[in-house]
């Protein structure tokens, strides 16, 4: 099977509707595995797990925070943009 890889940038409130929508399809999914119905409702909760797993992984923060002199971004772990130093002091 051809595999591709997605770029996708999303917003808090877009993030939220996506976990939502996926979590009411592995729901609906289940309901319908218990009924008997297989296809393609096996194929679809495997993929929807898959991809619920995968939701908070490599998360970077997008916008710089309001000016506070004592607030430093760069040293949030995990909300560095790509290819930035993981050293505060830079």
């Amino acid at each position: 099977m051809t595999s591709y890889s997605y770029s996708l940038t999303l917003n808090d409130g877009e993030i939220i509707t996506l976990a939502a929508a996926i979590e009411l399809l592995i729901v609906r999914c289940d309901r319908e595995l218990k009924n008997g119905h297989r296809t393609p409702f096996l194929a679809w909760q495997a993929d929807a797990k898959e991809i619920q797993a995968r939701l908070n992984y490599k998360v970077w923060q997008t916008s710089i925070p309001p000016f506070d002199s004592d607030f430093d971004w760069r040293v949030i772990p995990g909300r560095l943009p790509p290819g930035a130093d993981n050293d505060p002091a830079v």
